[in-house]
């Protein structure tokens, strides 16, 4: 489900509940495929950085229900740029479906 942002023009969401899993590790695959600006959100995880703690790390809203994945352009992002990261979430969707779909059969 891609999620409606109103008031922010360069960004897309998009949640990954059906995603089974880790999904941060999906976050991760995008990064080593040179795939900066997205950014995984996991409900209920909470850290610590200088001894304040962040409910929902990650997020802009607390308590948001299901994880969901953030998209960011950036000033010069031209189509071709869009397409490139479309084709790298595409197989990276495939490659988490295929190695969480066989953890899960062991």
């Amino acid at each position: 489900i891609v999620l409606e942002t109103p008031n922010n023009p360069i960004s897309l969401a998009m949640t990954v509940s059906s995603l089974s899993g880790n999904p941060s590790y999906l976050g991760s695959m995008l990064f080593s495929r040179c795939c900066s600006g997205s950014r995984i959100v996991v409900p209920g995880v909470t850290k610590e950085v200088s001894g304040l703690k962040f409910l929902d790390y990650g997020s802009h809203f607390t308590g948001y229900p299901v994880p969901y994945i953030t998209f960011a352009g950036a000033i010069g992002l031209e189509k071709q740029d869009v397409d490139v990261f479309m084709s790298r979430l595409d197989k990276c969707l495939l490659n988490y479906k295929k190695k969480f779909r066989k953890e899960t059969q062991h």
